[in-house]
């Protein structure tokens, strides 16, 4: 495992099942990242595997299963990554999401940064929140302040 063990149990001992997307093969994660045009972070690839989504406090986690807590318009994170990148400035039209703050802003990483940040739409500013998949994972958990 790549993951610190403490998140695995974080999330498998505080959370129902119904807040769990549940497993996704390796496959499907291989595909996302060939539909997407980047290699993920081992850590994302990990949670990804293991949970599909959810399973964290504040933030709803995307991946690409759908937990039963969540409403049926969950989208994957394939889906809101194309939808944001849409709209986003240079480089951030490479940005991959991962969830979505607060204000709806995406929270996520570009391709060769493992830096997760959140793109301010009302600013245009980045604010770096974590400097990996993971430690976005801990800081959640945790409740840590990201600014």
């Amino acid at each position: 495992m790549i993951m610190k063990e403490a998140i695995h149990k974080h999330i498998i001992e505080n959370n129902p099942p119904e807040a769990i997307g549940g497993p996704v093969p390796m496959s499907e994660i291989e595909a996302a990242e060939i539909e997407l045009g980047v290699k993920l972070p081992e850590d994302h690839k990990e949670y990804l595997h293991h949970y599909g989504s959810g399973g964290v406090p504040k933030y709803e986690m995307l991946g690409l299963r759908v937990a039963e807590f969540l409403p049926d318009t969950e989208k994957s994170f394939v889906e809101m990554t194309k939808e944001f990148r849409e709209g986003l400035p240079k480089p951030y039209d490479k940005m991959v999401v991962v969830c979505l703050d607060y204000d709806g802003d995406p929270v996520g990483f570009l391709p060769d940064e493992p830096n997760i940040f959140v793109l301010d739409h009302e600013s245009g500013k980045r604010l770096e929140m974590a400097d990996s998949f993971e430690h976005l994972l801990e800081k959640l958990i945790n409740d840590e302040s990201f600014f």
